[in-house]
C-alpha cells in the first residue's frame, strides 16, 4: 500500500502539534482504546511519526516491524496483518468521532494512506457518506427488479418459415402469410409460457425461462413447437408455407428490458439461441430438431427419433427429431422412466398412505394431500403405493400444468382423453364418447353432449342450458365416471401438482373426495407448500407433510445409485452436505459429481435439471431478488450488518429490512438462531447457488470486491479471524495480487490450530493465486508459501508424501537463484526428510552431509548443529551404526536449550534426539538408559506443547516397548497416540501405532485376527522406513500360531524391503526370524537354520547391537535344545558351536 507524508509544519493550515497530541490524548484514554492496547500503539505510532516529519516511513514493512514486533525479514507481500489492523484502527477512529463530536480536533487514517490527517471538527464533511444518500443508494439497489445482465437456464425455440418450393418469392400476398403465421406462432409461444423476440422476415425466436423462470421450460417449448407445426400444416391449405423448428437449451447471458412499456424486448446471449438457429436450418420442412440437452431434461414425456450429429467437425451435438408428445403421464413419470425408483425412507409415511389404501378397499374412501417443497419425494412416494396396489386396484394418474391454471378441469380432461384413446388429432369423439357412457350404464342424450362438449367434439351439439347447470351436471357426470370404473377394482387416483390447478377442477377434487367416503376410491393429490388447496374438515381427508430425509437415509439413497461406487469418500460427503436432505438434490448433484468429476464447494455447481426449479423461486421474489444475489455473494449465510454494508451502508435501514421480509416469507432465507448479530442463512445451499450464478461475471466480481474491502474497512475483526474469506472474496473479484497475503495469513493461522487441511488448502489458493500474476517477480514470495505449504503437508500426511519432492526440489532451486542460504537449508532439510521417510537410505545420507555443508558455511547457529547431527545420526541407525548414532545423537542432545531451540524444522530438536537415544541405547544393550531417553523425549515434547512432535515421540516409544515386549506400554502409549493425531490432524502415524497395537493385542489373546489387522495396518503406513520392522512383527505373529509359510512370505518382503532401501536397523532379525519359522517344520534341515542364526549373530554383532544378539542366542538355545535326542549333523555341530 503506497503512503506519502510530509511534516506538519509543511501542511500550512493543520492544527498545531500540541493540539493534535492533546486530541489524541484523549482518543487513546477512551473506553474503546484502553481495552484495545495494540490499537493504542499504532495510532501513537503513526501520529508521532507524522508530527515529526516521517510521514513518509509509514508503510507495511515498517509498521509490521516496528510496531507489531515482526521479524526482520518481514515481507508485506506474503501478510495482511497491517491492512488489516488498519482497517481496525479506521473503525474505532469513526467510533470515536461519532461518540466525540464535541472534540475540537479529528484524526483520520483514510482508506489508501497510512498517514493520520488532522481536521477541526466541521472543516470535513465527506469522510463519511450521508445516511440520506446510503438510503438512497439501497432504495436504487432494492428497485432494480432485473440486473442488467445475468446469467439463465433458457430454452430457445427457432422457428423459420418457407414456401413449399423451398424459395421465398417475395410478393404481398406472401408477406401477408408470413405476418399471419408470425402472428399465430407467437400467440402459441405466448400462450405456453415464451417470450416472443420482436423478429421479422422468415424468422421467430421464442424464450422459455426469459424474463421469468419455469420449471418446465424445456417441456413447454417442444409442446409448442408441436403446436406450431400443427397450426402451420392447417394453414398450408390456403398458404403454400412450412416451417421449420430447431430448439435448444442451455445457460446463456440475458438483459433486462431496454423500454418501457407492455412489450419486453429480450436480449439473449449464449448457446441456446445459436444452436436452436442451426437446428432450424438443418430441419427438414415441417419437422422439429431438438438438441440434446433440451430431450435431456424433457425424459420420457416426449416420442424422439434420432438424428444424428450435427456438425460434426464443429462438435454440433447430438439432435433429435421431436415426433409427438407422449399420452398423459405425471412429470415423475416422463422424468424417471426406465431408471431406478426404490423409496428410500418414509417408512413412516408409506406406512399410513397403505392404511388408507386399505380402508378405501373396505369401501371407506380415503384422501391423502402429500406437502412438501420441490424434490422431497413426494412423487416416489406415491408412486410406491401405486406399485404397492399393483393389479388389486385400477391405477389413474394425471398432472396439473403451470400453464394452464386457468384452463377448465385440465388435468380431469387429459386422464379422461387418455382412458377414450384420444388425442388432439382424433376426429371421432362422439363415437368414442358413446362407448365409455354404455359401459358406464348411461344412455342419455345429456351426458353424451356433455361430455363430447366437454371433450371438444367438432360434430357436438351445443347443450341449450345456464353455464352453472351445465358445469354442475358435468361435474356430476366425471363424478359419476370415475366412481364407475371401481365396479371390479377399488381405484387410485393420483393427481400431481394441485398447487397448479384450476378453480374448476380443485372443485371437481372436493365434491369427489366428499362423494368417496362410502367408496372404494384412494385420492392422493402432491402440492407444494406455498399454494396449498384448502379441502374441507373431513375425516377420510389426511394431509402429510414431508420433512426433509436424514442423511443415513440420504447416504442409502446415494449408495444405491448406479455406478455410485464411483465416487470417492469426500464426494459423497459432500453431496450429502449441499443436498441437506432433499432426495431430489442427492441424485442431481450425484448425478453431476459423475459426469464433471468436479464439485467444488466455494464454486457454485447446480445441476441443469434444477436450475429452472430453483430459478422459478428466485423470479417470484420480484425487486427483492437483487437483494438476494447481493447476499449469495456473501455466501450461505450472512449478517445484516455485512448485506446493509454492501447493499447501501449505513442508510440501508428499513428498505433492506423490508427486501429480507419479503425473502423470509417466499421460504428463500431463514434466520440464522446460531449469530447473535441478526444473521440470515439460505434456506438451502443450492438457492443460494442458484442465486449467485445468475449473477452475470463483472457485476459478480464488483460484488467479490465490495465485500472483499468492506471486511478490511468496516470489518476487520472478521478479516483479522477469518483471512480466507477476504482472499477468496478478492480472488473472485479478479484481485489474485491482493489476495495473497491473506491466504498466508489464513494457512498460518489454520496451522497454529493444527486444522492441517485448511491450512494446506489455503496456501495452495496462495500459489495459484500467484500463478495466475504476470510480469512481476514473485520468486521470493513463492519460495516462501513452498516452503509453508510442505511443512504442513509433513504434518498431515507424513514427510514420505510424493508431494513433497517436487515442492522441496522447486525451492531449493529458487533458493539458489536468489541467494538465500537460510531457505536453501530448509530446502534440504525437507528433501532429506522426504527420501528418509520413503526409506531411502543412501539418498538421505548424500542430502545429510549436504545439509552439514551448507550449515559449515553459516555461523552461530547451534541448532543448525543439532539439526546436522539429528541428520547424520538417523543415517547411521538405519544403516545399522548404532555405535556411531548414539554418539552423534548424544552430542546433539548435550547441545539443546530448550528455551531457544523449537520445531523450526517440523520438530522439536531435543525430543527427537532423546527419541532416537532411548532406541540406540536398546540395542546396544542398555534397557535403563533407554527408558530414561524415553522419558526424557516425551517431557520435552510435551513441554513445547508441538503435536506433530508428541506424535514422533509417541511412536518411537511405541516401538521401543514393543522391542522390550512391554504389551502394557504399547496399549497405554498407542491410546495416547491415536487422538492427539485424529484432532491435530498428525494421521500419518496412525497406522504404525495401530500395528504395534495389534501385536500387543495377539500378544495377550493370541487372536488370528490381530495378524490380519496388523498387517492392513502396515498397508497403511505405506512403503517407508520401519515398514521391514511391520512385517517381521507379522513373521513373529505367524511364528505363534504355525503357519510357517506365511511367515517366511513376510519376512521375504522384509529382506526385499531392506535390500531395496538399505535399511539395516532390523536386518539381523530377518535372518533369525526366518530361522524359527523354518524351525516349524520337524523334518527341517538343521544345517540350514543353524546357518541363518549364524548370519543373524554375526550382523548382531557387527552392529554391536547387543538386544538382538540375546534373542539370536535364544534362538539357538531352542535349537540344541530341539536336536539334542538324536544330534544334529556334523556340520550342525560346528555352525553351533561357532
Amino acid at each position: 500500500m503506497a503512503s506519502t507524508g510530509e511534516s506538519l509544519s509543511s501542511i500550512g493550515a493543520g492544527p498545531p502539534a500540541e493540539e493534535v497530541r492533546a486530541q489524541m490524548e484523549r482518543v487513546l484514554t477512551s473506553a474503546a482504546f484502553v481495552r484495545a492496547p495494540r490499537m493504542r500503539r499504532f495510532l501513537t505510532f503513526l501520529v508521532e511519526e507524522t508530527l515529526a516529519g516521517r510521514g513518509a516511513r509509514l508503510k507495511e514493512y515498517t509498521i509490521a516491524t516496528e510496531v507489531f514486533g515482526k521479524a526482520s525479514d518481514f515481507q508485506p507481500g506474503e501478510s495482511a496483518v497491517v491492512r488489516v489492523e488498519a482497517g481496525r484502527l479506521r473503525r474505532l477512529l469513526v467510533q470515536y468521532i461519532a461518540d466525540h463530536a464535541g472534540d475540537p480536533l479529528q484524526i483520520h487514517v483514510v482508506k489508501g494512506s497510512y498517514v493520520p490527517s488532522f481536521h477541526r471538527s466541521g472543516e470535513l464533511s465527506g469522510h463519511a457518506a450521508s445516511p440520506a444518500r446510503a438510503a438512497a443508494d439501497t432504495r436504487h439497489a432494492l428497485s432494480q427488479a432485473w440486473p442488467a445482465q445475468e446469467r439463465r437456464m433458457v430454452t430457445a425455440l427457432s422457428c423459420g418459415f418457407t414456401d413449399t418450393t423451398g424459395q421465398l418469392a417475395m410478393s404481398d400476398a406472401l408477406l401477408d402469410a408470413l405476418d399471419t403465421l408470425h402472428s399465430r406462432c407467437a400467440e402459441i409461444g405466448n400462450r405456453h409460457g415464451g417470450q416472443v423476440e420482436a423478429s421479422a422476415g422468415d424468422r421467430l425466436m421464442v424464450y422459455f425461462g426469459w424474463p421469468f423462470a419455469l420449471d418446465d421450460g424445456p417441456a413447454r417449448a417442444l409442446s409448442a413447437a408441436l403446436e406450431m407445426i400443427a397450426q402451420v400444416r392447417t394453414s398450408a391449405q390456403t398458404l403454400a408455407l412450412s416451417c421449420r423448428i430447431g430448439v435448444a437449451t442451455s445457460e446463456v447471458i440475458t438483459r433486462g428490458p431496454t423500454t418501457a412499456g407492455t412489450s419486453l424486448r429480450a436480449a439473449v446471449i449464449g448457446e441456446a439461441p445459436a444452436r436452436a438457429t442451426r437446428l432450424q436450418l438443418h430441419a427438414p420442412p415441417s419437422a422439429i430438431l431438438v438438441a440434446e440437452s433440451t430431450r435431456r431434461m424433457t425424459g420420457a414425456a416426449f416420442q424422439f427419433l434420432s438424428a444424428g450429429e450435427l456438425d460434426p467437425d464443429s462438435g454440433g451435438g447430438l439432435a433429435w427429431r421431436l415426433l409427438a408428445a407422449r399420452p398423459n403421464t405425471t412429470r415423475f413419470q416422463a422424468l424417471h422412466a426406465g431408471l431406478r425408483s426404490d423409496l428410500v425412507g418414509r417408512a413412516e409415511e408409506r406406512a399410513l398412505l397403505m392404511s388408507r389404501w386399505r380402508l378405501a378397499q373396505a369401501g371407506e374412501g380415503q384422501a391423502l394431500m402429500l406437502v412438501g417443497e420441490a424434490g422431497m419425494g413426494k412423487s416416489r412416494l406415491a408412486e410406491s403405493v401405486l406399485a404397492a396396489v399393483g393389479r388389486d386396484g385400477v391405477r389413474l394418474r394425471t398432472q396439473c400444468s403451470p400453464q394452464h391454471g386457468n384452463s377448465t378441469l385440465y388435468p380431469i380432461l387429459q386422464l379422461l382423453r387418455t382412458r377414450l384413446g384420444l388425442t388432439k388429432d382424433s376426429r371421432d369423439v362422439e363415437a368414442a364418447v358413446g362407448r365409455v357412457l354404455k359401459r358406464s350404464g348411461s344412455t342419455e342424450e345429456l351426458d353424451q353432449g356433455l361430455l363430447a362438449e366437454l371433450l371438444g367434439a367438432a360434430e357436438a351439439d351445443p347443450v341449450d342450458m345456464s353455464a352453472s347447470a351445465r358445469k354442475a351436471l358435468t361435474l356430476k357426470l366425471l363424478r359419476r365416471l370415475l366412481l364407475g370404473l371401481s365396479g371390479a377394482r377399488p381405484i387410485v387416483l393420483l393427481v400431481e401438482d394441485v398447487h397448479w390447478a384450476d378453480p374448476t377442477t380443485l372443485e371437481f377434487l372436493r365434491d369427489l373426495v366428499e362423494a368417496a367416503a362410502s367408496a372404494p376410491l384412494l385420492v392422493i393429490m402432491t402440492s407444494r407448500p406455498e399454494n396449498v388447496p384448502n379441502f374441507p374438515l373431513q375425516t377420510n381427508v389426511t394431509a402429510i407433510r414431508l420433512a426433509r430425509l436424514p442423511r443415513g437415509d440420504c447416504a442409502a439413497l446415494l449408495h444405491g445409485m448406479p455406478d455410485a461406487e464411483q465416487l470417492s469418500e469426500p464426494c459423497r460427503a459432500l453431496i450429502l452436505e449441499r443436498a441437506e436432505g432433499v432426495p431430489l438434490y442427492v441424485e442431481e448433484l450425484a448425478k453431476l459429481m459423475l459426469a464433471t468429476h468436479a464439485l467444488d464447494p466455494w464454486r457454485a455447481a447446480v445441476p441443469e435439471s434444477l436450475s429452472e426449479l430453483l430459478a422459478t423461486q428466485l423470479d417470484r421474489l420480484g425487486a427483492s431478488r437483487a437483494i438476494a444475489q447481493m447476499a449469495a455473494a456473501l455466501g450461505r449465510t450472512f449478517s445484516w450488518a455485512m448485506l446493509a454494508q454492501i447493499a447501501g451502508g449505513a442508510g440501508a435501514g428499513a428498505d433492506l429490512d423490508a427486501a429480507l421480509d419479503q425473502l423470509l416469507a417466499a421460504g428463500v432465507l431463514v434466520r440464522d438462531r446460531g449469530d447473535s448479530s441478526q444473521g440470515f442463512a439460505f434456506r438451502h445451499a443450492l438457492l443460494r447457488d442458484a442465486a449467485y450464478r445468475s449473477l452475470h461475471e463483472p457485476t459478480r466480481r464488483a460484488l467479490h470486491a465490495k465485500i472483499g474491502d468492506a471486511l478490511v474497512e468496516a470489518f476487520p475483526d472478521v478479516a483479522a479471524d477469518q483471512p480466507e474469506l477476504v482472499a477468496h472474496h478478492l480472488m473472485e473479484a479478479g484481485r489474485a495480487g491482493e489476495s495473497i497475503p491473506f491466504w498466508i495469513d489464513a494457512g498460518g493461522r489454520a496451522a497454529a490450530r493444527y486444522a492441517l487441511t485448511e491450512g494446506i488448502a489455503h496456501l495452495r489458493m496462495a500459489r495459484e493465486a500467484l500463478a495466475s500474476l504476470d510480469g512481476e517477480d514473485n520468486r521470493e514470495r513463492e519460495l516462501s508459501i513452498l516452503l509453508q505449504l510442505a511443512l504442513l503437508i509433513r504434518s498431515a500426511r507424513g514427510y514420505s508424501d510424493l508431494e513433497l519432492l517436487s515442492i522441496y526440489e522447486r525451492a531449493e532451486h529458487l533458493a539458489l537463484d536468489l541467494g538465500k542460504p537460510n531457505k536453501r537449508l530448509e530446502a534440504t532439510y525437507g528433501l532429506w526428510t522426504q527420501a528418509a521417510g520413503r526409506g531411502h537410505w543412501r539418498r538421505a545420507r548424500a542430502l545429510a552431509e549436504a545439509f552439514g555443508q551448507q550449515v559449515d558455511a553459516l555461523e552461530g547457529d547451534t541448532q543448525l548443529r543439532i539439526e546436522t547431527l539429528r541428520l547424520m545420526g538417523a543415517c547411521d541407525a538405519f544403516a545399522g551404526d548404532f555405535r556411531t548414532a548414539r554418539e552423534r545423537h548424544l552430542k546433539a542432545f548435550e547441545l539443546y536449550d530448550p528455551p531457544g531451540h523449537g520445531p523450526r524444522f517440523g520438530f522439536d530438536p531435543g525430543a527427537t534426539v532423546a527419541a532416537y537415544l532411548s532406541w540406540m541405547h536398546w540395542l546396544l544393550g542398555e534397557p535403563e538408559v533407554a527408558r530414561a531417553y524415553g522419558q526424557k523425549a516425551l517431557a520435552a515434547a510435551l513441554a513445547q506443547a508441538h503435536p506433530p512432535t508428541v506424535a514422533f515421540v509417541l511412536c518411537w516409544l511405541i516401538f521401543h516397548a514393543v522391542c522390550d515386549e512391554d504389551v502394557e506400554a504399547v496399549a497405554r502409549l498407542n491410546a495416547q497416540l491415536q487422538p492427539l493425531c485424529e484432532e491435530r490432524e498428525c494421521r500419518y502415524w496412525q497406522p504404525f501405532g495401530s500395528a504395534c497395537a495389534e501385536w500387543a493385542s495377539f500378544t495377550q489373546d493370541g487372536l488370528p485376527r490381530h495378524l490380519d489387522r496388523l498387517l492392513e495396518q502396515a498397508d497403511a503406513f505405506g512403503e517407508h522406513y520401519l515398514k521391514s520392522c511391520l512385517l517381521l512383527l507379522g513373521a513373529d505373529m505367524c511364528l505363534s500360531l504355525g503357519r510357517a509359510e506365511h511367515g517366511l512370505d513376510l519376512v521375504d518382503r522384509a529382506s526385499a524391503f531392506i535390500a531395496e532401501h538399505d535399511e539395516r536397523v532390523w536386518e539381523a532379525e530377518a535372518a533369525r526370524m526366518r530361522a524359527e519359522l523354518l524351525m516349524l517344520d520337524p523334518a527341517a534341515d538343521v544345517s540350514e537354520v543353524a546357518a541363518l542364526l549364524k548370519i543373524a549373530g554375526d550382523l548382531a554383532a557387527r552392529q554391536h547391537a547387543i538386544a538382538l544378539t540375546r534373542r539370536t542366542e535364544q534362538s539357538l538355545d531352542r535349537l540344541v535344545r530341539r536336536h539334542r535326542a538324536d544330534g544334529p549333523s556334523p556340520a550342525a555341530k560346528v555352525m553351533l558351536n561357532a
